[in-house]
């Protein structure tokens, strides 16, 4: 199960912080934690600023602005929310260090999902936060929402690493407590050689023709040492490149959460290599929840290696 006490709901009161608000309420709802609002006055950026008037911090004025604003969005709310209105340069440090001193189990925030020239001269506050949040952080884009007229959909790329492992613990516990079905998938990529290389190998299912069951074979082992439920699960297989794939399965599937683990790239290490989980959080459709494996934690998440220890666990989920 997941261990969540405190969520921190960051808000603009734009469009997609309405959306962030709401799977926010729906979280702290199920699990029965503490919600925290917090409304980042900054001196620069597309953040809405509360009116002239009310813009002393943690006034009760300012403090009722954004309750109203969030009206709609807190109505199903099962308690009263800690409402904070903080100053600052930017919005991620004040964000970062309000987590930091309330010990945040999970931040949740609006993207806007900007691309090209205006995502790179402006950045993203979401992707800053998952980049450098030591709790898991849940993004919510304008059209995102933890609701269904169906069965909600979870889905966890899964590439081996330990830092999948985590996501995917985390992914079988957020399917357990939204009454959702889980879905793994993998994406083979196939690397692209130059001409000249000569007539060597054009595909690695030269070498491996059995290659998509085998990786579906590893994908169940690797789920059934994974701690957490539930264990109904769909694979998927893909071969592609990892972000254009998980889109596309993601629209095909109607997944509505993404559960990533998320390397914590920064400098000259994110610049050369980028960062597939930040890629998904400006482009997903759908909510994206983020967590690294060397961060908090809010599940017990390890891998299962006794072939005793796995009967026990599988016992206890069925």
């Amino acid at each position: 199960m997941l261990q969540i006490r405190k969520i921190l709901l960051a808000t603009d009161l734009t469009r997609s912080a309405s959306s962030a608000a709401k799977a926010a309420v729906r979280l702290a709802n199920v699990t029965g934690s503490e919600l925290h609002i917090l409304f980042a006055e900054v001196l620069h950026g597309d953040v809405i600023r509360v009116p002239a008037g009310a813009t002393t911090p943690n006034s009760i004025s300012a403090q009722e602005y954004v309750l109203d604003q969030l009206h709609d969005e807190l109505s199903t709310l099962e308690g009263a929310p800690v409402v904070v209105i903080e100053r600052g340069v930017a919005p991620a440090p004040v964000l970062l260090d309000y987590a930091q001193t309330i010990d945040a189990d999970l931040i949740v925030a609006g993207t806007h999902g900007r691309r090209g020239a205006r995502h790179l001269v402006l950045g993203s506050v979401a992707e800053e936060l998952v980049r450098l949040s030591d709790c898991p952080v849940l993004t919510v884009n304008f059209d995102g929402r933890l609701e269904s007229d169906g069965e909600l959909a979870v889905a966890v790329p899964v590439d081996f690493s330990e830092h999948s492992r985590f996501a995917l613990s985390h992914g079988k516990a957020l399917a357990f407590l939204l009454g959702a079905r889980l879905e793994i998938i993998h994406v083979i990529e196939e690397p692209l050689h130059p001409a000249f290389y000569g007539p060597t190998l054009q595909s690695i299912y030269d070498v491996e023709p059995n290659l998509d069951e085998k990786v579906l074979e590893e994908l169940k082992e690797f789920n059934r040492t994974t701690t957490g439920y539930p264990s109904d699960v769909t694979y998927t297989v893909v071969m592609g490149h990892p972000v254009h794939e998980i889109l596309n399965f993601v629209e095909e599937r109607k997944i509505d959460l993404l559960t990533m683990g998320t390397h914590g790239l920064t400098g000259i290490e994110r610049f050369a290599l980028g960062s597939v989980s930040e890629r998904l959080v400006r482009r997903a459709p759908c909510p994206v929840f983020t967590v690294k494996s060397f961060g908090k934690q809010l599940t017990a998440a390890r891998r299962i290696d006794t072939h005793e220890e796995i009967e026990t666990h599988e016992a206890i989920e069925n």
